[in-house]
């Protein structure tokens, strides 16, 4: 997820309306001036990228956007990437920019580890070779062969 606010210019902007509704006359003039004040001097939106992570319920933050962010906009995937059309990048204040971004899918299995997978493989069928190199059935195989301590002639159990 890219951009958005962290909330603290938001609450002090909903706190001057709650106040604005509840004032009348210079109070309320004054009110109105430090709003607007606060959206004329908005720094615009947070430019972090957070990643979320489902087990852990936490949000990191992985980089950030060389840009301003736009908000309140869909972002659309079209032929392997995300485009963003438009959006704002701070409070009431409208961007005509199109952003495209490319989704990576970056490998987590590096050449290193498809090498030991491979080593691990060619180890179990030689490892399968060696150990099946004295069997001739597959009575033999199940069995594992006879048991030493049993001899050749069949058990017989008494109660």
């Amino acid at each position: 997820m890219a951009g958005g606010d962290k909330g603290d210019i938001f609450h002090r902007i909903e706190s001057l309306n709650a106040q604005i509704a509840r004032s009348e006359g210079d109070a309320r003039e004054q009110l109105i001036k430090s709003k607007l004040d606060i959206l004329h001097n908005h720094p615009g939106f947070n430019s972090d990228l957070l990643l979320y992570n489902t087990i852990t319920d936490a949000w990191t933050t992985i980089g950030q956007l060389p840009f301003a962010p736009p908000v309140t906009a869909t972002a659309v995937k079209w032929k392997g990437d995300i485009y963003i059309p438009s959006g704002e990048i701070r409070p009431g204040t409208r961007t005509t920019d199109v952003l495209r971004g490319v989704i990576s899918k970056p490998s987590f299995f590096s050449t290193t580890d498809y090498i030991v997978l491979a080593l691990y493989f060619i180890g179990m069928v030689i490892i399968g070779l060696w150990t099946s190199r004295h069997q001739a059935s597959t009575a033999d195989y199940f069995k594992g062969r006879k048991d030493p301590g049993m001899g050749n002639r069949p058990q017989h159990f008494r109660r």
